[in-house]
């Protein structure tokens, strides 16, 4: 049985077999790739996102800042 399985390998199926599974790492390599600019992609998304929030946030603390200024400033007036 051994002597029968070895002797079917041919050259021709061992090339056949050669190709598949360089087909099935050049698909994965493509899947990879695109995963890798869709996460790029989401993560740049994502900052530009939460500098804009940040940057709002900034912006109310400031406000509050000179709020709180303008009181002290009365009060030590007063």
């Amino acid at each position: 049985m051994m002597e029968l399985m070895r002797g079917s390998w041919t050259v021709k199926r061992l090339d056949d077999l050669n190709g598949k599974v360089d087909q099935g790492f050049e698909r994965i390599d493509a899947d990879l790739r695109a995963l890798r600019v869709e996460t790029r992609t989401e993560f740049t998304a994502l900052r530009t996102e939460m500098e804009s929030g940040f940057g709002q946030v900034d912006q109310r603390f400031e406000r509050l800042d000179e709020r709180l200024d303008e009181r002290l400033d009365d009060r030590f007036d007063a």
